[in-house]
């Protein structure tokens, strides 16, 4: 196709063929376009890289978003097993027995107000028995008794083996054991 070379097409290549002179001519335009695209590349790869440090920022900040959100679902799920404990361990447990009242009273129907309303009257009554003074009386009565006889257990053998002491016969008379009569 190009059998013949043409230099003119390559002028820098080969002297030219100039009257005025035999020397070497130069010819600018390759290395100004030489330059201008190295001048351009230059820019270019600044361009470049700059879009790959900012690719590079948002490639960090979109991690550490991640990462952030990571650690607030962390405290949450925190926040959500320390509630959970607090519930368990507090208002939980009475919440639990109120529904589980409702249910009883729900599956018991219409009686359980006029059983609620019986232990009431069972309970004030049982506490005004208890907090009436003949009735306290008579329970002190009962201990000093109960304690007494328990002394006296206590006292038999020492008595049965060593003999009668003022206490034991004290006792020995208001049981009337030993033939002690005449005690308190």
């Amino acid at each position: 196709m190009y059998d013949i070379l043409d230099e003119s097409q390559y002028s820098w290549i080969s002297p030219k063929s100039s009257a005025k002179s035999k020397e070497m001519a130069f010819d600018w335009g390759p290395v100004a376009g030489a330059g201008l695209g190295g001048i351009f590349s230059l820019f270019g790869s600044i361009g470049q890289r700059e879009a790959q440090n900012n690719a590079f920022r948002m490639q960090n900040l979109m991690q550490n978003a991640a990462i952030e959100e990571a650690r607030n679902a962390r405290y949450g799920d925190l926040a959500n097993q320390m509630a959970g404990r607090v519930a368990s361990l507090s208002w939980g447990p009475e919440l639990d027995l109120a529904r589980q009242f409702e249910t009883r009273k729900f599956q018991l129907g219409p009686e359980v107000e006029k059983m609620q309303a019986a232990r009431k009257l069972q309970y004030e009554s049982d506490r005004a028995f208890a907090m009436d003074p003949r009735s306290r009386a008579l329970a002190a009565q009962e201990r000093k008794g109960r304690m007494e006889e328990e002394a006296f257990k206590n006292m038999l053998p020492g008595a049965a083996t060593f003999g009668p002491t003022a206490p034991f016969a004290g006792l020995a008379g208001k049981y009337g054991i030993f033939g002690f009569t005449g005690g308190k």
